[in-house]
């Protein structure tokens, strides 16, 4: 078993579950940059997301292609990541302390039962510095949106229509459907 202790744009909890908790990683790559994702799920639903560049020295950090593991507490602001045989220790120490900000605000949210569809509405206007982070983390959230909720403030974009809803994590006029 190897550990892996590096530094990471990562979000903590002090309301975290004192077990285990089942987890996904997904990756994306945004602007030529590889990023990670780690939701940790409560009862099947995002509860928690550490977020992060997935590479150090030109390397990835995270080789593996299972996307299924799980997350555990060992202390403030101290967690592991369990996938395979392989543990990843992911800090509180980081590189981007907006991005920090970020995931700690998407976390706090997710912990205090704000409809995910909500926050991926957020996420997805984002501009400026955060940009990469918030889109890789609104892609990664719209997954776990249920098919058919109902979407706010937004126009379908192939027919400008107002009554819109996510599926398949598009958005898209409920006359298309």
């Amino acid at each position: 078993m190897r550990e892996s202790d590096w530094s990471s744009d990562v979000c903590s909890s002090d309301l975290f579950p004192s077990h285990d908790i089942k987890s996904e990683i997904y990756f994306s790559v945004v602007k030529g940059e590889p990023y990670y994702v780690v939701v940790g799920l409560l009862g099947g639903e995002p509860y928690e997301i550490f977020a992060g560049l997935n590479t150090e020295n030109g390397h990835p950090l995270f080789k593996s292609k299972e996307h299924k593991g799980v997350l555990k507490k060992l202390n403030r602001g101290k967690y592991v990541f369990k996938v395979n045989d392989e543990n990843f220790t992911l800090t509180n120490i980081n590189n981007h302390e907006n991005g920090d900000a970020l995931c700690r605000m998407v976390s706090t949210a997710l912990r205090h039962g704000a409809d995910i569809s909500f926050v991926v509405h957020q996420l997805e206007k984002t501009k400026g510095d955060l940009v990469s982070l918030g889109k890789v983390l609104a892609r990664t959230l719209k997954k776990f949106i249920k098919d058919g909720t109902k979407v706010h403030g937004e126009e379908c974009p192939s027919c400008q229509g107002s009554q819109v809803e996510r599926n398949d994590g598009c958005v898209l006029s409920t006359r298309l459907s």
